[in-house]
């Protein structure tokens, strides 16, 4: 019964060691993919946060360029009607002034006449000439005088149109430069608004990547918590076991230990009838005497050894009598009181392996006996 529980143990105990193996190793391959998973989740979001960090800077660009775009609008409007009101006045310069011709050819007409009266003066002048030539020449000053004097307002006029055609056209220049910029930086924030949702689209795949892959490290973590909570178990009834084993060992070497106590016993028992016989002591006797003292299994020996030494003197003297009064008995006698006091006996023993002497008297006495 007890090798068949025995053996029950060893086979529990070697099902639970390969059952440990099994799911350490399992344990480990769910480590290994938890693990895969833990860090593709977190690339995944390192993705995503730098994915944001360039969305926010683009978004910022973008927000900058737009208020740039603003700013040029506003400014561009500025000059369109600063254009439409300058436009105004060179039309109300017109119809005052009846401007009809285009004024660089008026202006040059005007300095034509200035130089014809120049020369006519002069001419007047330093020339010698009969006085109805001279007056000829002095009617025709009165005129282009009288013409340039006419042309006066209409000079200032036309000096005033050219003016605001200078400005409209600096007006018209700087509204170009300001139309141009904003083309181009309302292109730009339009390249920027497209990387803006591109980024934003591939971040939200990224998100439902992250999401994908955190649900499966949660269901990976969990097998793997489970894997761990039943190893401790099967790790805590392996201990168990062991520990079942542990005391079938003690209590073997126990039970062990009583069966030698009791051999050593049985042949400690033996010797000392063979000394209470007066028979011849071998080592493997002597030994044995030992043995069982010092293991404490002579306790029989021990208490008649003391019940024999409460014995009253009045027993020994009358044995010590009945020796002398018969030798036919002092035969009896000897043996009672050999097996009165074992203790006496094995010093006898004691003093066969110590002494000669007293070994030889113990053989003649016994060939006395005999």
């Amino acid at each position: 019964m007890k090798a068949e529980k025995d053996d029950v143990l060893h086979v529990e105990h070697q099902a639970l060691s390969d059952e440990i193996s099994s799911l350490k190793a399992k344990l480990n391959e769910q480590n290994k993919l938890k693990e895969a998973l833990y860090k593709k989740r977190a690339d995944i979001g390192k993705q995503i946060r730098e994915k944001i960090g360039n969305l926010r800077s683009s978004l910022d660009e973008r927000d900058k360029l737009t208020g740039n775009v603003k700013d040029l609008k506003k400014r561009r409007d500025e000059l369109n009607h600063a254009i439409k009101e300058k436009i105004k006045e060179i039309s109300a310069l017109k119809e005052t002034h009846g401007i009809t011709s285009v004024p660089r050819r008026a202006k040059s007409s005007l300095s034509l006449v200035r130089q014809k009266i120049e020369q006519l003066t002069f001419k007047l002048e330093t020339e010698v000439m009969s006085f109805d030539k001279e007056k000829q020449l002095r009617a025709k000053i009165k005129e282009f005088s009288k013409a340039l004097n006419e042309a006066g307002a209409e000079e200032k006029a036309m000096h005033e149109y050219f003016s605001l055609s200078k400005v409209i056209d600096k007006l018209k220049k700087e509204a170009n430069v300001v139309h141009r910029k904003i083309q181009d930086i309302a292109s730009n924030s339009q390249n920027k608004h497209e990387h803006l949702m591109t980024h934003s689209d591939e971040i939200a795949k990224l998100k439902e990547a992250e999401k994908e892959v955190q649900e499966k490290f949660l269901v990976a973590k969990d097998a793997f918590n489970k894997l761990n909570v039943e190893l401790k178990e099967k790790i805590g009834s392996l201990n168990s076991v062991k520990g079942a084993i542990s005391s079938q060992l003690k209590a073997s070497d126990q039970l062990s230990k009583k069966e030698q106590d009791e051999i050593l016993r049985s042949k400690g028992a033996e010797v000392e009838d063979k000394i209470k016989k007066k028979g011849k002591l071998t080592m493997e006797d002597l030994l044995i005497l030992q043995s069982a003292e010092k293991q404490g299994v002579m306790a029989g020996a021990k208490k008649e050894k003391s019940s024999s030494a409460k014995n009253s003197p009045s027993k020994e003297k009358a044995s010590k009598q009945k020796a002398k009064e018969s030798p036919s008995t002092s035969k009896d006698s000897t043996e009672t009181e050999a097996a009165s006091n074992d203790n006496a006996a094995t010093s006898v023993v004691d003093e066969q392996q110590t002494t000669p002497d007293q070994g030889a008297s113990s053989e003649s006495t016994t060939k006395q006996e005999k």
